[in-house]
């Protein structure tokens, strides 16, 4: 994605990765959380309100939506477990 310089784009109720491709971008949200990406730095973000990404200059972006999990519990805490013959 692009933005010119002091363009806002906002994001609702999700969790997203957001990598500074080129420029320099400021995000904001809830609770008076702020960060500035700088090229080749990246950020995840999540909030149930709104994501505010500015550009403090003319900027290019990823965003990366990332799925929601468990945290702290391995991703196959799920599966089925093989039970030993008896």
């Amino acid at each position: 994605m692009n933005l010119s310089k002091n363009q806002v784009i906002g994001f609702k109720n999700t969790t997203l990765n957001v990598r500074c491709l080129s420029g320099i971008l400021w995000l904001t949200w809830p609770n008076r959380h702020e960060r500035v990406l700088k090229p080749g730095q990246s950020a995840i973000v999540t909030s149930r309100g709104i994501i505010c990404i500015q550009a403090f200059s003319s900027s290019a972006f990823r965003l990366d939506k990332v799925k929601k999990r468990w945290w702290g519990l391995p991703d196959d805490i799920f599966k089925k477990r093989a039970t030993p013959a008896q």
